[in-house]
This record gives C-alpha cells, sequence and structure tokens, in this order.
C-alpha cells in the first residue's frame, strides 16, 4: 500500500471520529450516561462506600471462651427528625423539596445502617421534628406510622427510644396535647428504663422529665436530699434503681451532662465545643448539681449523650474520687441537621465478660459516618448540571 493510500485512509478515520464526536446525538447519548452513573454513585453508591470501612469493634474486646455467646451488637442513634405527616403539615413547594430531600436521605442512610444487623437499636431522642406540636391522637398516630415507614425495624432487632425534647416537649415549650407522654409511653415504653444486655445494664433517662423536675427543685431552693420526687418521675427511677445495678452500667441520656465551656471535644468533632446554653425547649447540658447527682446515684462506667448534633468525647470527673473519670460520649445527628458536614451514629460490641474484668474488655464502640448529603449536590450534582447546560447550549447554537 502507497504511503499516500495510508495517509488518506487516516485522514477519513480522523475525520469520521470528528463527526461523532461533534454529532448532538452522540454527545448526548454521552451525557444521558454520565448522568446515569454520577445519580447512581450519587444517590446509592456513596452511602455504601461511606460505611465500607465501618466495622463493629470486636477486635478491642478480650473474647471469651468457645462456650459463650458470641458477641452482642448495638446501635446508638439520635436526633432523625422526621417531619410531621404531609396531611398535618402547611408548606409551600420549596418546603416539600426540602422534606423530600430530608426523608430520601434518612431512608438511604436507614437502609444501608441495616446492613450492619445489630441485635439492639437505642435512639437517643428527638425521632420526631414536631413531637410537642402535635395536637391530637389521630395526628400522633399517624406521626408514629410515618416514623416506622421511615425507619422499619426488623422482627429479630430489638429497639428502645429515649425521649427528648422535641418528641415530648420540655420547660416553658409545653407539649401542645396534653397527653403526649401517656402516648409516648404506650408506644416506645417507659420514659425511663433499663435494660439488661449480657451482664451489662443500659439505662436509658427521660432527660426532659429531669430537667422539668430540676426546674421545680432549684425554684424551691431545695437540694436532692431533701428533694421529695414526683411519682414515676425521673429523679423517683434514679434513686429507687440507682442502688439495684448488679453489671456494669451504660448511661444513656438525650441531653448530655454539664462540663466547662472550655472542655474540649476530642478529634471526632467536626468544629466548636458543647457551651451550656438554655433557650425556649431546650437545654444543651443537664445543671452541673443535676449532673453530680447522676454520676453518684448511677455510678455509670460510661455515658452515651444525644442533643448536640456533633460528636462530643469528653471525661468526666467522678465526684469524689479525682482519680476515676467517667468517658461520655455524645453522639453524632443521624439525619441532615445544620452544623455538620456527615452525620453519623455510634456502634457498640458487647461480651458477657466475668466478675471483675474491666469495662474496656467487655465493651467497645466506634463512630461511623454517612454521606455528607449537601456536598452531594453542591459539588458533585450542580457542577455537572451546569457543564451540562453548556455543552447543550453549545451544540444548540
Amino acid at each position: 500500500m502507497s504511503p499516500s493510500k495510508g495517509c488518506r485512509r487516516d485522514l477519513q478515520k480522523r475525520s469520521l471520529r470528528n463527526r461523532l464526536l461533534r454529532s448532538p446525538d452522540t454527545v448526548l447519548n454521552a451525557l444521558r450516561f454520565a448522568w446515569i452513573v454520577i445519580l447512581v454513585w450519587g444517590e446509592f453508591g456513596t452511602f455504601f462506600w461511606s460505611l465500607s470501612s465501618c466495622r463493629w469493634p470486636d477486635d478491642a474486646l478480650v473474647r471469651l471462651t468457645a462456650s459463650h455467646y458470641p458477641l452482642c451488637c448495638s446501635l446508638c442513634g439520635k436526633d432523625t427528625q422526621v417531619r410531621p405527616p404531609r396531611a398535618f403539615s402547611h408548606e409551600s413547594w420549596l418546603g416539600s423539596l426540602r422534606r423530600l430531600v430530608f426523608e430520601l436521605n434518612l431512608r438511604k442512610n436507614w437502609y444501608v445502617t441495616m446492613r450492619l444487623r445489630p441485635h439492639f437499636v437505642f435512639f437517643l431522642g428527638d425521632m420526631l421534628a414536631g413531637g410537642k406540636y402535635i395536637t391530637s391522637e389521630a395526628e400522633y398516630e399517624a406521626y408514629i406510622a410515618k416514623l416506622d415507614d421511615v425507619f422499619p425495624m426488623p422482627g429479630s432487632t430489638q429497639t428502645f427510644y429515649l425521649p427528648g425534647n422535641n418528641d415530648i416537649g420540655m420547660g416553658e415549650a409545653k407539649p401542645m396535647l396534653p397527653d403526649i407522654r401517656i402516648l409516648h409511653q404506650r408506644r416506645f415504653g417507659p420514659l425511663s428504663q433499663q435494660v439488661n444486655v449480657r451482664n451489662h445494664t443500659f439505662v436509658c433517662l427521660d432527660a426532659p422529665g429531669l430537667v422539668d423536675e430540676d426546674y421545680e427543685r432549684a425554684a424551691l431552693h431545695r437540694p436532692f436530699e431533701s428533694w421529695i420526687p414526683r411519682q414515676g418521675g425521673s429523679i423517683e427511677f434514679i434513686e429507687t434503681e440507682g442502688s439495684k445495678f448488679e453489671h456494669p452500667v451504660i448511661l444513656l441520656s438525650h441531653i448530655p451532662l454539664a462540663r466547662p465551656d472550655t472542655a474540649s471535644c476530642g478529634p471526632l468533632r467536626e468544629r466548636g465545643t458543647i457551651r451550656r446554653n438554655v433557650g425556649y425547649g431546650f437545654q444543651s447540658t443537664l445543671g452541673k448539681q443535676t449532673s453530680t447527682f447522676l454520676l453518684s446515684a448511677i455510678n455509670p462506667d460510661v455515658i452515651f449523650s444525644g442533643d448536640d448534633r456533633d460528636a462530643c468525647e469528653y471525661f468526666h470527673p467522678f465526684p469524689g474520687d479525682p482519680t476515676r473519670s467517667v468517658k461520655e460520649m455524645t453522639i453524632k445527628s443521624f439525619s441532615m441537621a445544620k452544623g455538620i458536614s456527615r452525620p453519623g451514629f455510634q456502634l457498640l460490641s458487647i461480651n458477657d465478660g466475668t466478675p471483675g474484668q474491666p469495662l474496656s474488655s467487655t465493651l467497645a464502640d466506634t463512630q461511623c459516618l454517612l454521606p455528607d448529603q449537601y456536598a452531594i449536590y453542591t459539588w458533585f450534582y450542580l457542577p455537572f448540571a451546569l457543564a451540562t447546560f453548556f455543552v447543550v447550549l453549545f451544540f444548540n447554537l
């Protein structure tokens, strides 16, 4: 073959390739394919990828002999903030769009999280975004039905719910439905309770109720020692049950315990720290006296708390024993909360242990992070949407 024929054939191939690349149909098909890949990755792939390195912290525990049961796995989440059912809300189209994005994110977060197959799930409060604004039992039932729909629970998983200030109200933000606490107990069980798991006692505390009763006590200037507890209240539960715990105690509270405003939250927190702040219907930490009372009466080995949207690890000095400290882990919000980039949750692995064995060898916890949904939209979808717009515009000029 002569050199001229070879050059001519190369030019023909190059011309055909250029025509194909400049063909609107080819470009549009390439854009369609790219959008499919991007949407599949953004809506599903990133969620699975985010938990690919999330493992139960089993290796940190001292395993027992083969005659014992396998490790027990518990998951702690909080601040799901499920929105009211559409029938009971009045929103603009923009509000409805935000709700759709928020709820889709919750469903995806929950779907990938449940692939970890926990034996127990503890929700540390604020499951409902507007529980204190519910006005009827019918509205409450519709709200709970929606909660169950967003967070379907496997039959093999036991679930426990702590009340939050958004669920049942607190302080001056009284619930609009006076029977909200009764309905909450009917649906989720006692407001304060203890749960025994593999020779460990989880103490689930009604923190909003404790704050309300603490306001009453403080208004009368009475110390805890001379206070007559409210019947069925949090203080009565603490005083009655606190001395009965035989196993290591894991205290669960929606509201974190008091600490200095300058206390560090450790490397797991994105920014800032937890400072004492009180407002309409909320309180960022329990009072100093209340926290001391809790630590002394319950004698917890470790504490997990919610309310604050970001993670915070803090070690409380134990009252009367400066050589001892108690770890409190405030876990991340499970939803797209303001102030954090990535939601998260906490995993706990537990084994039976033996008398005298330190808690560090029978319980271990770790934080798992979920994708940054806002970043997916602003740094992933938006730039590609703009690129698509300009490419389509170019081929239509």
